[in-house]
């Protein structure tokens, strides 16, 4: 048993839940294994590991054939390990055997759609059906954690737009003009040298702080070169000094 939220063990009580109804909502990743078989015991744990990594970008169904031989024979599965890819209760894909970690990956996210791309179709769809009020409250979610992202900006200001907010839909778009400003203010400022205000002091700050850790690290390795030169010359003159001692 495991207590991770991203991988089941499957039942013949659970399964349709899980594997058909839950992938409606998430694809599922089904894994058959045997408890005598030892190129099962290399896969899980790395399906374990992607798992969680992913943090439920998909779930890990885990269908155990030696004690659930009926789902087995359902799926048609004659020989382990065997994995399927489920979603919107159709298979997608499917593998047999042992695959390196990488190729895991890339099969996994050939298939799996990212959280963001997920949020902006979701929010595309609200708009399309005139759903502007759950629109405009995921636009702003998002565009608090994605402050970068001018995409979700643009989209939260024509949603403004469409309820008649316009003013709304202009501080949104303004917002982010002052912050790109500032912060090009920030770098002409210490490029030229000249005194910072206090709108883009914490702009200035960032910058510096980059341009320090750039400075220190060529330093590090500034130092290192001339070390080395340093002890090959040290080695050198060594070597010098011994062959005039033994000549």
């Amino acid at each position: 048993m495991n207590n991770s939220p991203y991988i089941i063990d499957i039942t013949l009580e659970n399964f349709q839940q899980v594997i058909l109804e839950g992938s409606q909502q998430l694809p599922v990743l089904v894994n058959f294994w045997g408890e005598s078989c030892a190129p099962c015991k290399v896969l899980l744990p790395v399906l374990h590991k992607l798992a969680e990594e992913f943090q439920g970008q998909f779930i890990l169904a885990k269908v155990n054939t030696d004690t659930q031989p009926e789902l087995t024979q359902q799926f048609q599965v004659r020989s382990v390990p065997t994995v399927l890819l489920v979603s919107q209760g159709q298979l997608v894909d499917q593998f047999n055997g042992v695959k390196p970690e990488s190729e895991l990956r890339a099969f996994l996210k050939q298939h799996l759609t990212n959280p963001v791309d997920a949020l902006k179709e979701q929010i595309k769809l609200l708009i399309g059906e005139g759903e502007l009020d759950q629109a405009q409250a995921l636009l702003a979610q998002a565009v608090e954690q994605l402050p970068d992202d001018i995409d979700l900006q643009i989209d939260l200001a024509r949603v403004l737009l469409q309820k008649n907010l316009a003013s709304e839909a202009k501080a949104v778009l303004d917002k982010k003009e002052a912050e790109a400003e500032k912060a090009e203010e920030a770098k002409k400022a210490i490029e030229q040298d000249e005194p910072l205000t206090a709108e883009n002091a914490v702009e200035a700050k960032k910058v510096t702080a980059a341009a320090e850790e750039k400075a220190e690290a060529k330093t590090e390795t500034k130092t290192k070169e001339v070390d080395s030169t340093e002890e090959a010359k040290e080695a050198d003159s060594e070597k010098d000094n011994e062959a005039k001692t033994e000549e």
